[in-house]
């Protein structure tokens, strides 16, 4: 991961997979606990960056489906 970003100046995309990666390497169990708290941090903020724009996301189709009328569950085939 590319570590000069940091979690307020990734996109969605890079932000998961820096969360995935920091999973992975908690997963290892290879290291001490000081640096798996530092890791757990860091995993903390990726997934609210993911959450916040996961958010935004959301709002913005569900804006888009209320100006075009569109409503959730609507089956255009009958």
């Amino acid at each position: 991961m590319n570590e000069e970003l940091k979690p307020g100046e990734m996109t969605f995309e890079q932000a998961l997979l820096a969360l995935e990666d920091t999973v992975e390497r908690l997963n290892e169990n290879q290291m001490d606990l000081d640096k798996m708290i530092v890791l757990y941090e860091e995993g903390l903020q990726y997934l609210k960056l993911c959450q916040e724009e996961l958010a935004k996301a959301e709002l913005k189709v569900k804006l888009l489906n209320e100006k075009m009328g569109i409503t959730p569950g609507d089956d255009e085939n009958g």
